[in-house]
């Protein structure tokens, strides 16, 4: 009796596991769902950022095995296995958003961007008295040789309005085609 009782929680969290990826397959506003893609898929039409796509996912899919792995430990109480779980589901829902914005600024007129938003610890003290914090960050890469003030302000206000306007520190870097 002892042995079902020390199975039920690994039972249940892979249980739980499978729902959240079934949920992942066939929720209506996950574009690799109505692609039949995976989270490794990449904008097949864009290929100058390719390399850095496949890197940045690559990063995020060790992040969600780490996470799934403390998971599958069984040593978690419920409200940690919860956290964990939303972490997961950000890292899904960030990239669906990070290729959105990038398909947005494509239709612009640019050849190829590339979006990644992700968290900086800063030094606002000194080296001595350091007093660190974190920033939001999203990075917009965009393959052209020029861009005006106006096409500049487009990106930001399209980033801003999906990720917030005071909450994200934006950068947008020109990238020439060699």
């Amino acid at each position: 009796m002892s042995i079902i009782r020390k199975n039920k929680l690994p039972l249940f969290l892979l249980a739980v596991v499978m729902m959240l990826s079934a949920f992942y397959i066939i929720a209506p506003n996950n574009e690799t769902a109505e692609t039949g893609g995976s989270l490794n898929d990449v904008s097949p039409t864009y290929s100058y950022y390719a390399e850095e796509r496949l890197n940045i996912l690559e990063g995020r899919n060790t992040t969600i095995l780490e996470l799934e792995n403390q998971i599958a430990g069984g040593d978690l109480s419920v409200v940690s296995i919860t956290n964990i779980l939303e972490e997961i589901n950000k890292i899904y829902n960030l990239k669906n958003i990070e290729v959105e914005l990038e398909t947005q600024i494509v239709a612009l007129g640019y050849d190829d961007v590339l979006v990644e938003q992700y968290t900086k610890q800063v030094n606002l003290g000194t080296a001595s008295n350091p007093i660190y914090t974190k920033v939001e960050m999203v990075d917009v890469k965009v393959l052209a040789e020029t861009m005006t003030v106006s096409e500049y302000v487009a990106i930001n206000k399209i980033i801003k309005e999906k990720f917030g306007s005071d909450e994200y520190k934006v950068n947008v870097v020109l990238s020439k085609d060699e």
